[in-house]
């Protein structure tokens, strides 16, 4: 689950180069995995 919520973030990012990205979290559940992206436009 973490690799996919990670790729799916890096995706994200590679379609977003403007922003400037602050952090990454990665959290994972035990039905869920959560990637957050913290950045400044």
């Amino acid at each position: 689950m973490i690799a996919y919520a990670q790729a799916d973030a890096e995706e994200w990012l590679a379609e977003h180069p403007e922003i400037e990205v602050v952090a990454i979290d990665t959290t994972c559940g035990q039905m869920l995995a959560c990637v957050t992206i913290w950045y400044r436009e």
